[in-house]
């Protein structure tokens, strides 16, 4: 009669290495700056077009120029923010 627990494997935890979490962590980050970057540039282009369709109605143009300020403002931020934690991310391990 054969055991049922004869050739079961062992079990261990994989050794785990500190800068691949790291190294995923800053791919998410870098992933989501990217589309957060592609965002605010979408909006700029929108907001220009918005700007030319306007057609001298001033509360339009208003209206697009803000647009156009904030999202310039969001780009510098996300950017920033980019640099930020790619800083942090790099310097945290040393």
């Amino acid at each position: 009669m054969m055991h049922f627990f004869a050739n079961t494997p062992e079990w261990s935890l994989p050794n785990a290495d500190p800068s691949a979490s790291d190294t995923v962590l800053t791919g998410v980050m870098e992933g989501a700056f990217f589309l957060l970057g592609l965002l605010a540039v979408g909006f700029i282009i929108y907001s220009g077009v918005k700007f030319q369709l306007s057609r001298g109605n001033a509360g339009e143009m208003v209206k697009a120029r803000n647009m156009l300020v904030f999202s310039v403002v969001g780009l510098i931020l996300a950017s920033s923010a980019w640099a930020i934690v790619r800083f942090v991310l790099r310097n945290l391990g040393s």
